[in-house]
């Protein structure tokens, strides 16, 4: 989860997507919303259809219309999870060229949607076949956008290249599974835009080909304590 890229992605079911009016599927992606709210506020054992329906403002029955079962909203919540934090990731490196930098910026994105989207990501217990796909599918999804970012790294000389893209992703990934779920359970201090910059530090000091890029990096992006000036990038050694 530390590097934008792919297509736009699909409806889950598109032969059923088609059968929706404009209305129909507005309503659809209303009920995403409320789903969406609910989970992440009270976490999915904790939250029931009724209380979803009662959210999007609609029947239990026409909730189970647009969703057959369950599972089947839990499954399009978390690929709604995916494509928004691939929106975000997106957004946090538009016009930005350099991969290592893609790294670190995509990154901090990646920690900040986590902590605050915590609970959409807590489906490990009890996964159904149907869910866990779709998980599973949301992992590979992340890790091929950033194993991109990471091959052009490697090609053009600023990421390391000792380890191939894949692997090098699946550790940054870790890295931010486990810093974001360290701060929500309040195990690291700092705020999570904090939390995000360290992770985004140690990711980019992990794949840089050459610290000094890393410290660049760092350097651009640093946060800024109140009252104090941003700190430059370090000085590159002069040639006599």
């Amino acid at each position: 989860m530390t590097a934008p890229g792919g297509t736009a992605e699909r409806p889950v079911n598109e032969a059923r997507a088609k059968q929706f009016t404009a209305h129909g599927q507005d309503r659809r992606e209303e009920i995403v919303r409320a789903a969406h709210e609910l989970f992440a506020r009270d976490g999915y054992a904790e939250t029931r259809m009724t209380d979803i329906a009662a959210a999007a403002g609609v029947t239990k029955g026409l909730l189970y219309w647009y969703f057959d079962s369950r599972d089947a909203l839990i499954a399009e919540i978390v690929r709604d999870a995916r494509r928004r934090l691939r929106d975000a990731q997106r957004a946090a490196v538009e016009g930005v060229d350099d991969p290592l930098e893609r790294l670190y910026l995509g990154t901090a994105a990646a920690v900040r949607f986590v902590i605050a989207n915590f609970r959409l990501y807590q489906v490990s217990e009890g996964l159904t076949p149907q869910v866990r796909e779709v998980a599973g599918k949301s992992s590979m999804v992340h890790a091929r956008d950033a194993a991109a970012t990471i091959e052009e790294g490697q090609k053009l000389g600023v990421v390391r290249a000792h380890d191939t893209p894949t692997a090098i992703a699946y550790a940054n990934a870790g890295v931010v599974n486990n810093m974001s779920a360290n701060s929500f359970y309040k195990l690291i201090p700092g705020t999570p835009d904090e939390v995000a910059h360290a992770a985004a530090r140690y990711v980019v000091r992990a794949c840089a080909a050459d610290q000094r890029m890393a410290e660049a990096i760092e350097a651009k992006h640093a946060l800024r304590k109140p009252g104090r000036p941003r700190r430059s990038a370090p000085r590159q050694p002069s040639a006599r």
